[in-house]
């Protein structure tokens, strides 16, 4: 299976119990968390990350 080019990272921000998603074009898992970081700010803490798939998935 070839690499995904989009990730969905669940982030949080300082002080919040609030969890946000954000899809992200990243090389893989690790990119995706570094590029959350850059793009987001300061503050933000990921706690998910997945690839995000073309075709549906169960859940």
């Amino acid at each position: 299976m070839a690499p995904t080019p989009f990730w969905t990272v669940a982030y949080t921000e300082a002080g919040s119990t609030e969890v946000a998603v954000a899809v992200l074009g990243a090389c893989d898992r690790e990119d995706a968390v570094r590029r959350a970081l850059d793009v987001l700010g300061v503050g933000v803490t990921v706690v998910w990350v997945e690839p995000r798939h073309d075709t549906a998935v169960a859940a």
